[in-house]
């Protein structure tokens, strides 16, 4: 892991990427190649982690308004009835809260 500080006054690193080319490079090519060898283990697909899958429908519900406003505010019951004006004027409400 790099460690960055402030250099010493008047210390000067030069060309920093020449440094890092010369000192990072067999450690980033390593990385790059482990994985390649894991993407192409899992056929060429990219995992998501829970908290990336989390975020995206999160992501997706927001983008779709009336999904959320069911997901968010609408209940079953077992001898629930909501006829369509109800529903759309909660929904209505729903949105300009």
């Amino acid at each position: 892991m790099l460690k960055f500080k402030r250099p010493e006054e008047g210390k000067h690193i030069g060309r920093l990427a020449d440094v890092l080319c010369q000192t990072e490079l067999p450690g980033a090519l390593n990385w790059l190649l482990d994985g390649f060898a894991r993407l192409h283990k899992n056929g060429l697909q990219l995992d998501m982690t829970k908290d990336q899958q989390t975020r995206g429908a999160v992501l997706l519900l927001a983008s779709d308004s009336p999904a959320a406003f069911v997901h968010s505010c609408v209940v079953k019951a077992r001898d629930g009835v909501a006829g369509a004006a109800e529903m759309y004027q909660n929904y209505q409400r729903w949105i300009v809260d």
